[in-house]
């Protein structure tokens, strides 16, 4: 499992370095705007920055813009009679909440935003350019918004991930245009999120533990006082482990009650601790050992880390699923096979999965992809880097390795390709790369 952790902990960081805006291919540029809004529009993008959202890159929105109001003839779009529309303030107040989705407030400068509406309510009155800045910088930050919850605000290419995913096509300027006249706006953001029942789940968890987050001292437990605490044994922790189980959601509150003084492993205790370990991917044995009480005492604020960035992960894959899909979680080394797009985790079809080592060496490939067939029995075919820095020094001390491991020298790619002896010529040849290794089909297969 070390390997798993280092991958995702350089994984992480990798997404954290890397962040772009990215917008498909848009129609050219219609004619300007014209309007109240056209001139301070051109002045904008002369100038490249809009005072109220300098988060975001106008020049990247360019024509998407000038589309937007060339299409209304320079109108507003978020006012009306010099007042803020309901539309708006619905769109503030999701820009706002954007934390709640694993997004950043902040990017879209939510607060600034609002507060220049709030200042153009109360002046007697405010110019037409004023109003002018406000809606062109509603629209600017709304353009980002969609982008991000629709796509993901980083490209999965810049984080080392080989995604070729076919997004369904989303018109920007059309939806800004539909939010700005609906009556239900938050339905239009919720349809052009990811539409799988774990991404939903995920947002729950994010407010529950954003809110734990608060309590930092949940995870600070004593440590175990040998390599492990077994069932029925002392520990000093047990009153503070049996609330974090608690408040986690597994183990029942006020469940041993009576014993909640007595600290040692009891019964429900350890019960708490393997519902714990099981979704949590440990052995379930219901002692707390090193690997458990890392787990346990990682600090909340990491965990809602850990799920604003599968948020994100989840923002990448295709917007809709035609069938069931089967999807490998890699640091879990695990194989989860769907029944339909809804399943929970206790329905699906599970299995282990051999993965590479730490990124990037040795890196289990990350992409999504039809399945068109399958291979039953298959021989695994060594990657060369895997041939050369780890199997052929073991096979040149040892040429019984091969059958040991079941391993054989072959030159070609076909199933029915013969195994070629261990002679020095053919681990010369098996260095070069010109003859490769197969393991064969079978329980131990690769």
């Amino acid at each position: 499992m070390e390997q798993g952790k280092q991958a995702i902990g350089i994984g992480l960081r990798a997404l954290l370095a890397a962040a772009t805006i990215i917008f498909g291919p848009t129609a050219p540029a219609q004619a300007p705007a014209g309007g109240p809004v056209g001139g301070v529009l051109e002045s904008l993008l002369a100038e490249g920055q809009h005072p109220y959202v300098t988060a975001i890159d106008l020049a990247s929105q360019r024509t998407v813009l000038e589309n937007l109001y060339a299409a209304r003839g320079g109108e507003f779009l978020w006012s009306k009679d010099h007042a803020v529309t309901s539309s708006a303030l619905a769109v503030m107040s999701e820009l706002r909440a954007a934390e709640n989705l694993g997004l950043r407030a902040a990017d879209y400068d939510a607060n600034r935003l609002t507060y220049a509406a709030i200042e153009l309510a109360a002046a007697r009155p405010a110019g037409e350019d004023q109003w002018a800045l406000f809606d062109i910088g509603l629209s600017t930050a709304l353009l980002a918004y969609v982008h991000d919850l629709h796509f993901g605000r980083i490209d999965p290419k810049m984080a080392g991930l080989n995604l070729e995913v076919e997004h369904s096509r989303l018109d920007v300027a059309s939806l800004v245009q539909e939010i700005a006249h609906a009556s239900d706006v938050a339905a239009i953001f919720r349809r052009i999120e990811p539409p799988f029942l774990h991404y939903e789940l995920l947002k729950k968890a994010l407010l529950q533990f954003r809110e734990l987050a608060l309590e930092p001292e949940l995870t600070q437990l004593p440590p175990p006082p040998g390599k492990s605490v077994k069932p029925g044994q002392p520990y000093a922790g047990a009153a503070r482990l049996r609330h974090l189980l608690e408040v986690l959601g597994d183990l029942p509150a006020g469940t041993g009650a009576a014993a909640s003084s007595d600290p040692v492993l009891s019964d429900d205790l350890v019960q708490g601790l393997k519902n714990f370990q099981s979704h949590s991917g440990l052995d379930a044995d219901g002692a707390l050992g090193a690997s458990t009480f890392a787990a346990l005492t990682t600090p909340i604020t990491s965990r809602v880390q850990q799920i604003e960035l599968t948020l994100e992960r989840w923002r990448w894959l295709p917007p809709r699923l035609d069938t069931p899909p089967i999807i490998v979680n890699i640091p879990r080394f695990r194989l989860y096979a769907f029944k339909t797009l809804g399943d929970r985790e206790s329905e699906l079809l599970q299995m282990g999965v051999i993965v590479g080592k730490a990124y990037p060496a040795n890196r289990t490939p990350v992409f999504a992809a039809d399945m068109k067939y399958l291979v039953m029995r298959p021989y695994w075919d060594v990657p060369y880097s895997i041939t050369t820095r780890e199997m052929l020094p073991k096979i040149r001390d040892n040429p019984e390795y091969l059958h040991a491991q079941r391993l054989e020298i072959v030159g070609g790619y076909g199933d029915d390709t013969p195994a070629l002896p261990p002679t020095q010529a053919n681990l010369d040849a098996l260095a070069r790369g010109t003859l490769r290794l197969r393991q064969q089909p079978g329980a131990d297969n690769a």
